[in-house]
């Protein structure tokens, strides 16, 4: 129904501008038919100066009339297309019904036919929003397979993703080669979490991506005047900066994630993305701060951060039945191991009451009741198992939720060996709730 309307409506436009331009014009009222003798005669007789220039004239007219409208109609119809695509997504940009069903085949037929269209297409922006719409439905489809086992369909989808992509950034619109490139790098780590087994490896090249878009796009100038671009190049360079910001969060880089946020650091609640980004600004918003901890032991004891004074302490926060406990033990161990730190201590915070008979870690392991929740916060901790470096001055360095936090061992202040001054002591922080 869409392309009988974009026709009629081109073929309305096309034959009311174009006509007269083409030459023929109606007869005036009043003037005589030439009769079948002069209509031969005038049919042989060269036409005048005045009236071959008259053509001559009107004929960039009426290719631009012509023009004009097809365009026009192709614009319509892309739009068009990009809207029916919309109804087939949901905001994760995934289909809004998984698996093989009405609505995969749906979004296959909106790719072939934008793909049809961007063949025979001359007007930029609307061979923009084609080239863009196809690399949504691909990236939707290969998704979809991919969480569905589906390996041929993921292999087929990467490759006509990277397709419309490389598409995309040979397009001459001021926004298509950053689109372009971030669909690509969508490709890539798509095929990363299927062919990159170990997670920490992962990680480096998910990283990398990520940091390579954003340093390339992150300086792209927007003009606040201009028209809506025909693909969110915006919204695609800040989607890259929170995915950047999280994955830097999470290995305990709390400032490199604040750095990478660049303008979202200044979101507010009623921002959109704000959701996104609050974990990372609560994280970084706890380094530096100066916390003290008094909590019971599994054997009755009490372990105080204040004994620790001068040395840095590396804090695993768990909980028994969530996370898998036994085997992030297990890990940090060999994390420690691999790291070969020294002058530093290790405690272990379990959320809520032991369970007698689960794996503890061999080093001290604190009870936080639920009354004492908000030190937990004091951290920057909201999940399992995370782990937290405190510095040599009893300071929040470094917060995270993978091993990579175990490297970021606190570095001593320089003027650690001086001796110390002649000054009032300071007053000890005040136990957190």
């Amino acid at each position: 129904m869409r392309y009988d309307k974009a026709c009629c409506w081109w073929i309305a436009c096309g034959f009311s501008l174009g006509l007269p331009a083409w030459g023929v014009s109606a007869q005036a009222e009043g003037d005589a038919a030439p009769v079948e003798g002069e209509a031969h005669e005038a049919a042989d007789a060269p036409p005048s100066e005045d009236a071959a220039a008259g053509r001559d004239a009107e004929a960039p007219r009426s290719r631009f009339f012509t023009e004009g409208a097809e365009q026009a109609a192709q614009l319509a119809t892309a739009r068009e297309l990009e809207r029916e695509l919309a109804s087939l997504l949901g905001p994760d940009g995934l289909p809004v019904e998984l698996g093989p069903g009405p609505v995969r085949d749906a979004l296959k037929d909106v790719a072939t036919r934008c793909d049809l269209l961007a063949h025979s297409s001359a007007q930029p922006v609307a061979l923009e929003i084609l080239v863009a719409s196809q690399a949504r439905v691909y990236n939707a489809l290969v998704q979809d397979a991919a969480a569905h086992g589906e390996s041929v369909e993921v292999a087929r989808g990467l490759s006509q993703l990277r397709d419309a992509a490389n598409r995309l950034s040979d397009l001459e619109t001021p926004d298509a080669a950053a689109a372009g490139a971030y669909w690509l790098m969508l490709a890539d780590l798509i095929d990363a979490n299927r062919t990159i087994a170990d997670r920490a490896d992962r990680r480096v090249f998910v990283r990398e991506l990520l940091s390579r878009f954003v340093e390339d796009f992150a300086g792209q100038a927007v003009d606040p005047e201009a028209e809506p671009a025909p693909t969110d190049t915006a919204g695609y360079i800040l989607d890259a900066r929170v995915a950047l910001a999280r994955l830097l969060d999470e290995a305990g880089e709390q400032q490199a994630a604040y750095d990478a946020l660049g303008p979202l650091a200044e979101v507010t609640a009623e921002d959109a993305r704000y959701e996104q980004v609050r974990p990372v600004l609560a994280r970084h918003a706890v380094i530096g701060s100066e916390v003290a901890i008094e909590l019971p032991t599994a054997t009755g004891q009490d372990w105080r951060l204040a004994d620790a004074a001068g040395q840095p302490v590396l804090i695993h926060v768990f909980a028994q039945g969530m996370g898998d406990s036994g085997d992030s033990i297990a890990a940090l161990r060999r994390s420690i191991a691999l790291a070969r730190l020294g002058g530093y201590s290790v405690v272990s915070l379990h959320i809520g009451e032991l369970v007698p008979g689960r794996p503890l870690p061999p080093w001290p392991t604190a009870v936080v009741a639920p009354e004492r929740r908000a030190l937990l916060d004091a951290l920057g901790v909201d999940a399992v198992p995370m782990y937290v470096w405190i510095d040599h001055a009893g300071r929040v360095a470094s917060v995270g939720k993978t091993l990579d936090v175990v490297r970021r061992f606190p570095e001593p202040p320089e003027d650690s060996s001086a001796p110390e001054a002649d000054t009032p002591a300071a007053q000890p922080a005040p136990e957190t709730p």
